[in-house]
């Protein structure tokens, strides 16, 4: 019993996803909580790490700090729905003689979505998870605007479990609606990703996780032209997880880049809490 708790425990808590593989052993109902610090390592990219990553070029150095709250209500064992709010902290430099530096606080976005998982074939069971941006907010040639249901995401997943090894294999994809500002319609590239998660667990209260993902970004365009090129976004995510108890526990998790678009590093943590 202890090893089913540590394997819902890692799978609420993995980066990658809202929900995961504690579908496979049954759920109760109630309220979960998931809260991710994210810190993103400096290039000439700023980047959404919710849902997944995506990259836009800008002409100077940024540091990102990305703050992630989930909170999450099973229906039942087969139906979770949730919602996620996205804030970050950004810190932007140009090198030069005329050496500039700026920084701001923001809110990112606002995610609402379900996750249904079907019986299981073949000792995987497949999990559906659709969610869309409430509200998100953007910038464009300094002006910074609010939409409404303009990115939609989507993915299917294959989980199983082989003692001691929890895994997944998933794939999906986001899009993204055109937005109107004043004087200009942004278009930001749709992306498609494809990946692999991997949990071993070492004794009751402790995983080392694993995530492998290769993700493709289409070029983005303003008022038609294109203003970047398609990005290519792989990473390999290496962390642990730590169980508290059946109700609380913490993961601890870095990635490095495979690409020159894909963020350098970054480091998360992330607390789960059951209610």
């Amino acid at each position: 019993m202890r090893y089913l708790s540590l394997i819902a425990l890692v799978a609420g808590v993995w980066a990658s996803e809202p929900i995961g593989i504690d579908t496979l052993f049954g759920k109760e109902k109630g309220f979960k909580s998931t809260t991710t610090f994210a810190l993103v390592g400096s290039s000439d990219y700023q980047y959404s790490l919710y849902p997944n990553t995506s990259a836009q070029r800008v002409s100077e150095q940024s540091k990102n700090v990305s703050l992630q709250q989930m909170l999450l209500y099973t229906v039942d064992s087969s139906l979770d729905v949730f919602a996620v709010g996205v804030g970050s902290y950004s810190k932007s430099e140009k090198d030069g003689e005329d050496f500039t530096s700026s920084s701001k606080f923001a809110f990112d976005s606002f995610w609402f979505g379900a996750s249904y998982s079907t019986p299981s074939i073949l000792d995987f069971v497949p999990q559906i998870t659709l969610q869309a941006a409430l509200i998100e907010r953007q910038s464009l040639e300094k002006e910074d605007k609010n939409f409404y249901l303009r990115s939609f995401s989507g993915d299917v997943r294959l989980q199983s479990f082989s003692d001691p090894v929890v895994y997944a294999l998933y794939v999906g994809g986001r899009y993204n609606h055109k937005r109107n500002f004043k004087e200009s319609k942004l278009k930001l590239g749709d992306s498609l990703f494809v990946g692999m998660d991997i949990s071993v667990l070492l004794s009751p209260k402790v995983s080392l996780d694993f995530e492998l993902e290769q993700g493709y970004q289409a070029p983005s365009k303003v008022s038609g032209i294109k203003t970047s090129s398609s990005y290519l976004l792989p990473s390999l995510t290496v962390g642990a997880t730590y169980s508290f108890n059946a109700n609380t526990a913490i993961a601890i998790s870095g990635s490095a880049a495979g690409s020159g678009a894909a963020p350098d590093s970054s480091f998360r943590i992330s607390l789960w809490k059951k209610f």
